[in-house]
């Protein structure tokens, strides 16, 4: 594609030019207020061992970025890229990396309340919902009713008592939602936490989630498969491939790229025409 305008001819530059992108990204970064729980990644390598070769495979190397605090930042990548081992590393249910990951004031994030809701809602079967809920706090009198709280505003006030095996799959994930937020966490992970879901049920608890988010605004990292949801949910979108951090970019900017291609090319359809409407229909 040959273009007229400046604007374009940046944009089509970056596809095809690395080093351009990258000071696109050093741009959308600089000038940032720091903030004491902005979250500083640098991983030099994350490796496994196998055993039979007797040889280390890596997982993740040479990924660097930045996360300001009370960012809901969206991973995207494809499977085999490390997504899941980096919400591990930064969980620290794996400690085994060599790099450094850090907030801003030089905590960790395992020294503060971290949330993690996975693929599957894992609940307690002998335990109800209050109590699947409450399970992650002290349980003090102030947390329980947070947890309450929690449970109504995720519409399951009526099945606070409920056993998980009297509810739907998109009843559990609220549960699980409930959960992953009431110990107030610094950092939420969320591991694909939508996927199998139909795309009615899907969309409703996409708009729970934000709602929750802009209560607590806690920092978010959102791994996904599908860059419509990344683009709808995110501030930012982290965009891994091959164990390899590649680029890190806001949504306004990529929407402002999209924009700018179709507007210039409006013969080119927009793939992300659809992305306001993503919530319709919602019952």
């Amino acid at each position: 594609i040959f273009c007229h305008s400046n604007d374009i001819c940046r944009i089509c530059h970056y596809q095809s030019n690395r080093k351009e992108a990258k000071q696109m990204e050093t741009n959308l970064n600089k000038n940032v207020i720091k903030k004491p729980h902005d979250l500083f990644v640098d991983i030099i390598t994350k490796s496994y061992e196998d055993k039979n070769q007797n040889t280390y495979n890596n997982a993740i190397k040479n990924m660097k970025f930045v996360i300001p605090q009370g960012e809901l930042c969206c991973l995207v990548g494809p499977s085999g890229c490390g997504k899941t081992t980096l919400l591990n590393l930064l969980s620290g249910l794996d400690n085994k990396v060599e790099g450094v990951i850090k907030y801003q004031d030089g905590t960790i994030p395992n020294d503060w309340p971290i949330g993690y809701m996975f693929q599957e809602p894992r609940l307690m079967p002998w335990l109800t919902v209050k109590q699947n809920v409450s399970i992650v706090t002290n349980q003090t009198s102030e947390e329980i009713a947070h947890s309450e709280k929690l449970i109504n505003e995720m519409g399951l006030i009526k099945y606070m008592n409920a056993f998980p095996s009297q509810l739907s799959g998109g009843m559990q994930r609220r549960v699980a939602i409930a959960r992953a937020f009431v110990n107030k966490p610094k950092i939420l992970l969320l591991d694909e936490p939508f996927i199998s879901l139909d795309l009615t049920v899907a969309n409703l608890l996409r708009q729970m989630l934000i709602k929750l988010w802009e209560n607590q605004k806690n920092t978010i990292i959102f791994v996904t498969h599908d860059l419509r949801e990344a683009m709808y949910l995110s501030d930012r979108i982290l965009f891994l491939s091959k164990g390899s951090f590649c680029m890190n970019f806001s949504c306004a900017d990529i929407l402002g790229v999209v924009t700018g291609l179709t507007d210039f090319l409006p013969n080119i359809p927009n793939p992300f025409f659809a992305i306001p409407n993503i919530l319709n229909p919602i019952i």
